[in-house]
């Protein structure tokens, strides 16, 4: 979820505008303090959880989507605009970021807007059956952050 906020130092909320290279794809959402208590449960129960894996995204919608559920709950017009994946790529070699790494992300966002990868949004329910907890919505996270959408 964070990554709504931006990627890399890049800034993806500019003057109530929501940008992002991943097109019109659903995506599946998960909070950054959720995979870290995963891995605290996991790091404290070894014998439990050794050898299993856990995929994580728990809300599936797309950056229009959350645009619109932006402006629902904070009542600031936002609106989505999907930026090409060539601009990420330029932005990471003007950046000087690790290009190795850069571009897989970028080859990444090809997939997805070329529908290459899915674009469903696959979810899962195993967050509250190892936290004992639900897991953040992106109604939680939008307004946990709503000092970066005004």
């Amino acid at each position: 979820m964070q990554n709504i906020l931006g990627y890399q130092g890049d800034n993806n909320l500019n003057k109530n505008i929501l940008r992002s290279y991943f097109g019109d794809a659903i995506l599946s959402w998960v909070d950054c303090t959720d995979v870290a208590e995963i891995a605290v449960h996991c790091l404290l129960s070894p014998n439990k959880h050794t050898g299993n894996t856990y995929r994580l995204g728990y809300e599936n919608k797309s950056y229009q989507q959350i645009a619109q559920l932006i402006t629902e709950i904070l009542g600031v017009h936002f609106q989505y605009q999907a930026d090409p994946p060539d601009e990420f790529w330029k932005y990471a070699q003007e950046s000087k970021l690790e290009l190795a790494y850069m571009k897989s992300i970028y080859d990444h966002y090809i997939d997805f807007t070329s529908g290459k990868l899915s674009r469903n949004g696959e979810i899962f329910d195993n967050f509250e059956k190892i936290t004992g907890k639900p897991a953040t919505t992106l109604k939680q996270f939008i307004l946990n952050n709503k000092k970066h959408f005004n």
